[in-house]
């Protein structure tokens, strides 16, 4: 996963970087899980956007409002997902326009819990048991070494 900017300058967004390969490689392993794999990322999204949501500075809400989860079928009939705050892909709700400015902000005051850099702390917080659910939705476990096994 990383932490990207927006094609509009204003928003923010963290992408699942190296899903589809993970995606592969549980393939290679355990067969296609079917619709199952979509269900579990996002899910694994979803946790990782409500921590967000609990850090996201609040004022007049339109910003932690503006978040958006999505997961889709990309290149080759591989996953592809992110949260989007500010915009993003989907571009149904209100943009937030100063999503990256707020996220990137180190010197504005937030009032606690919430936070400059929400997104990045929320994924940096939920990312290591990712990879372990989607690995469950193959039956596979990811061993002490980060590697792929069969259960």
């Amino acid at each position: 996963m990383s932490l990207r900017s927006l094609g509009n300058p204003a928003g923010i967004a963290v992408t699942w970087d190296g899903l589809a390969q993970f995606q592969r490689m549980c393939e290679e392993l355990a067969g296609d899980p079917g619709e199952g794999l979509e269900v579990v990322v996002e899910e694994q999204l979803e946790i990782i956007g409500r921590r967000a949501d609990y850090y996201c500075p609040k004022d007049t809400h339109s910003l932690v409002d503006s978040r958006q989860t999505w997961v889709q079928e990309g290149a080759r009939g591989l996953m592809d997902g992110a949260i989007t705050y500010g915009g993003g892909p989907v571009g149904v709700k209100d943009p937030a326009e100063y999503a990256l400015f707020v996220h990137e902000d180190p010197v504005a005051r937030h009032k606690p819990p919430t936070r400059w850099k929400w997104l990045q702390v929320a994924f940096d917080e939920k990312r290591a048991a990712a990879p372990k659910a989607i690995a469950a939705a193959f039956e596979l476990r990811v061993t002490r070494a980060g590697r792929l096994a069969k259960r």
